[in-house]
């Protein structure tokens, strides 16, 4: 009787010590908005001014949006530092470009501000492709 609970317990203690696996289920990805929908955001935001950025004025034009990861998009405009930390580097977002006219509104020191402020020509939205929100905007003459 006494080895047959030593054994028992010998067991116990064995299976104890055994790693133990969790099931984790697999993500299902978000639906990703379409390009129309992108599009529309895109163009939503244009019309709204930025942090020292006006809202465009008038109505842009030459509007494209296509379909990439965050990666690429970083690299596509040139950003500087790339992909941060806290971001997924295959993240899948939309990248939507458009030609208008929109005017830098940084604050500047009196005696340091232009006039006439140089136009930006080009804008460059990225949008989460999954909740269209917006990820970074880039303005460029």
């Amino acid at each position: 009787m006494g080895r047959l609970f030593t054994a028992f317990l010998s067991i116990l203690i064995l299976a104890g010590c055994a790693s133990v696996e969790f099931y984790t289920p697999t993500p299902i990805p978000a639906a990703l908005i379409k390009q129309p929908q992108a599009i529309d955001a895109g163009l939503n935001l244009a019309r709204m001014s930025g942090p020292e950025l006006s809202p465009i004025q008038g109505e842009p034009s030459n509007v494209k949006a296509e379909e990439m990861s965050l990666a690429d998009a970083f690299n596509q405009l040139n950003i500087q530092g790339g992909v941060s930390s806290g971001e997924r580097a295959d993240q899948p977002v939309w990248l939507v470009s458009m030609d208008g006219v929109w005017y830098d509104e940084a604050p500047c020191q009196p005696g340091e501000c232009q006039s006439t402020p140089n136009p930006l020509r080009h804008c460059s939205i990225i949008l989460d492709a999954a909740t269209a929100l917006e990820i970074e905007r880039i303005c460029r003459p």
